[in-house]
């Protein structure tokens, strides 16, 4: 072990990574072990109504939970229910209980770059902080790791109990397996996409072939709050025999899921529900999610709508790099919502519901406006937005008992403090989480009826001071290794697309000769 250690300095740094968060662990287990039944009591509850296919708050109810799940939702004054005799009782009669967030696309390995793209396009963010042609040179499993459980303890502090991570970070196999125990280490629900392609100096096709399938092996075996799914992006211009084993692979190993980019047009990525139909992908017993799907069609929509498959919709991530989300607005029926990469963004699943809300609302009501006539009604709801931002995330993994509140229900819940400033007096709880919440209003997290959160306090090993300094010292080195690389310089045809590229004319902010970009 000595010889190994000091032969792979990553390995050293990591085992005293282990050592660290030994401590916060230990620290947190008796209070997971006291708190095997929780309740809620007296709050506004947002439950799911499977009859009416819709939320609906109940006031003054309280939700009971034993172990995993959500075992009883009452009113305390005329309810009649049992309740075990070590349950803790949390008063909540000022708070809004609501299902935790489903973020359905995330690459939370780039946490460590935020703030280096503020003003990025994406041909900077595919040929730059995206490449893995050049990220691999920055990321060492340590590095990995501290990014990865940031960016994941970031996803709990908004509220975000279920995350699907599009793994394309997976530079080595090292760096994957950091990747894979820094999720485990967070807490999180994680839907973990294992990334296999070709081109990786150092970790071949068919090595992460392997790996995938002793990963496999291993989470069929232990459970626990991962799941293994596969991502892929080269349907439409890989080889053929690449796509077999791809899709042999994942229906050999049962895998939980796959997610593709679907974009399209001059930006590429035409991974479509209708290219994987005709490599009869639709039809297995496993979901398939296509990431932002901006040039979905009506063929697509229909696919998608016979076969049970979602579009995953980043509208943040999106307006930023410039990528057309009126189409995806026409099939929100099968879609939900993300963040899609946080390097650039915000990292919280309320702001991307808010964004898409307000979005779809003014594309409509222009249709309107440029008849010369005045809009009557408001075209979509608070609890439509809302619905993206759970149940439907729920319902793209085929998990009905994620993103909501019933009896059943996994107990993935956040609670929003209903006194705080900015949600004080609040008389629709939907609107007041989708319009007026803030992170800093959700003082409780559970995942899998285990505190994540707890009265504004993150039960996360990023908490602990020496966790951070490690963070800090990998952004750091991620940050100089950046400032030493060449900006590129886009001229002449897109690689993929053949589309041009083009310069476009800045936006002037400030009077005279300057413009105060």
């Amino acid at each position: 072990m000595t010889l190994d250690v000091l032969s792979r300095p990553w390995l050293l740094s990591i085992t005293m990574r282990t050592s660290l968060l030994s401590a916060f662990w230990a620290a947190t287990f008796v209070l997971r072990a006291l708190s095997k039944s929780i309740l809620f009591e007296q709050g506004a509850v947002i439950t799911y109504d499977e009859e009416t296919q819709s939320v609906q708050v109940k006031r003054n109810h309280s939700v009971l939970i034993e172990d995993d799940r959500v075992t009883a939702i009452f009113d305390l004054s005329k309810g009649n229910v049992s309740i075990p005799p070590d349950t803790e009782v949390i008063y909540a009669g000022n708070d809004i209980i609501s299902p935790g967030f489903i973020d359905t696309h995330r690459h939370v390995w780039q946490t460590v770059q935020r703030s280096l793209g503020g003003d990025s396009c994406l041909a900077q963010y595919l040929g730059r902080w995206s490449s893995f042609s050049l990220a691999a040179r920055a990321f060492t499993p340590d590095v990995m790791y501290y990014s990865q459980l940031a960016g994941l303890c970031e996803a709990l502090n908004g509220g975000v109990t279920s995350i699907v991570d599009n793994a394309s970070g997976a530079f080595t196999q090292a760096v994957s397996d950091a990747s894979i125990r820094a999720t485990e280490d967070s807490g999180i629900r994680s839907f973990h996409a294992y990334h296999i392609r070709r081109g990786i100096e150092g970790f071949a096709f068919e090595d992460q072939l392997v790996h995938y399938q002793n990963l496999s092996g291993q989470f069929d075996k232990k459970g626990g709050l991962v799941s293994l799914g596969l991502a892929y992006e080269t349907f439409d211009t890989g080889d053929s025999a690449d796509t077999e084993v791809l899709i042999n692979l994942a229906r050999s190993s049962n895998t939980t899921f796959i997610q593709t980019h679907f974009v399209g047009g001059p930006l590429g990525l035409e991974n479509s529900p209708s290219l994987l139909a005709k490599l009869d992908l639709l039809n297995g017993s496993f979901p398939v999610i296509f990431v932002h799907g901006n040039s979905v069609t009506l063929t697509d929509a229909n696919l998608l709508r016979r076969f049970n498959h979602y579009i995953s919709m980043a509208p943040e991530f999106e307006m930023h790099h410039g990528q057309d989300n009126f189409n995806p607005s026409l099939v929100q029926d099968q879609a939900a919502l993300s963040v899609g990469t946080h390097y650039s963004t915000s990292g919280d699943i309320i702001t991307q519901a808010r964004i898409w809300l307000q979005s779809v609302r003014q594309q409509i009501y222009q249709r309107v406006l440029r008849d010369f006539q005045f809009p009557a009604n408001n075209p979509m709801s608070t609890k439509q937005a809302f619905h993206l931002a759970t149940r439907a995330g729920g319902l793209a993994l085929r998990r009905p008992d994620l993103g909501v509140i019933r009896v059943g229900a996994k107990a993935d819940i956040a609670v929003f403090d209903g006194s705080a400033p900015g949600l004080l007096g609040w008389e629709d709880a939907i609107t007041a989480v989708v319009l007026h919440s803030n992170i800093g209003h959700i003082k409780h997290v559970l995942v899998n009826g285990e505190w994540r959160k707890r009265d504004g306090q993150l039960y996360c090993a990023l908490n602990e001071t020496a966790v951070q300094g490690e963070f800090l010292k990998a952004a750091q080195a991620v940050r100089s290794f950046w400032s030493s690389v060449e900006e590129p310089v886009f001229e002449g045809e897109a690689p993929g697309t053949g589309a041009l590229y083009r310069q476009i004319e800045k936006v002037d902010v400030v009077r005279g000769s300057l413009d105060g970009y």
